[in-house]
């Protein structure tokens, strides 16, 4: 058994708890994103800052329906309803300023963490996720792009040109001894889902970094190296989150 750790960005929320069985795909933590509306119910309701907060029928992290009352002032004279222009979840209040703000649920999307494997949950936090799993993983010692899932395939030989690159490769990642630059950008551009190798340039990878090109290129040492050669034809799975190859 294999100890894997899934870190968490800052925001995400736990879907998990310790001790649960998930198989490969379950979603483990989960954020909303989305656009930010501002409301300065200060102004709206020609009130203080100060004072925005008790007008509030609704609490921090709450929803509200666009045509909803979100504050009111109550007075025997001159008091007021602001209607919520927008569906959404109550975010924050500035109470300085008196501004309110809303993330749109015309704009809100889930970014989701899902499992890489089948295992068991044997520790979470608001920062990291650990499963107990049976399969082997492998640490790359530098990284880009994203994570992906795919057939690998070896291609032997001490350095991988070009031309060693055919469209029969597409869809699928590459285990190959040393690439140079050209070589993963037509690996790329046929389709290749990603690429490990264990000599590829340093700058070559942060060149594709700041393109923020997502297929990802692992490199590993020349051990893990050949472990992946052992595994080749089985399905793999590339954990750029934690920097691990996953064999499935």
């Amino acid at each position: 058994m294999a100890l894997l750790p899934v870190l968490l960005p800052k925001g995400f929320k736990l879907k998990i708890s310790v001790d649960s069985v998930v198989c490969a795909g379950d979603l483990l933590a989960y954020k909303n994103i989305g656009k930010e509306e501002v409301i300065l119910l200060s102004k709206n309701l020609k009130i203080s800052p100060s004072k925005v907060l008790k007008c509030l029928k609704k609490n921090l992290g709450d929803r509200i329906e666009k045509g909803e009352v979100l504050a009111e002032k109550k007075r025997i004279v001159g008091g007021k309803k602001f209607i919520s222009p927008f569906s959404g979840t109550i975010t924050r209040l500035e109470e300085s300023t008196g501004r309110l703000f809303i993330l749109s649920q015309s704009e809100e999307k889930i970014k989701e963490i899902k499992s890489p494997v089948d295992g068991k949950v044997t520790f979470c936090d608001n920062d990291k996720i650990v499963l107990e799993t049976e399969k082997e993983s492998i640490p790359a010692d530098k990284m880009s792009g994203s994570g992906i899932r795919g057939e690998l395939f070896f291609l032997p030989g001490e350095e991988i040109r070009p031309e060693d690159i055919f469209g029969d490769l597409a869809k699928k990642i590459i285990l190959g001894k040393s690439f140079e630059k050209a070589s993963l950008s037509k690996a790329f551009a046929i389709g290749v889902f990603g690429i490990i190798g264990e000599q590829i340039k340093n700058e070559d990878i942060d060149s594709f970094k700041e393109k923020e090109i997502k297929n990802p290129i692992f490199k590993v040492n020349l051990e893990n190296f050949k472990k992946l050669i052992v595994n080749k034809g089985k399905q793999v799975y590339l954990d750029t989150d934690n920097k691990l190859i996953i064999i499935l």
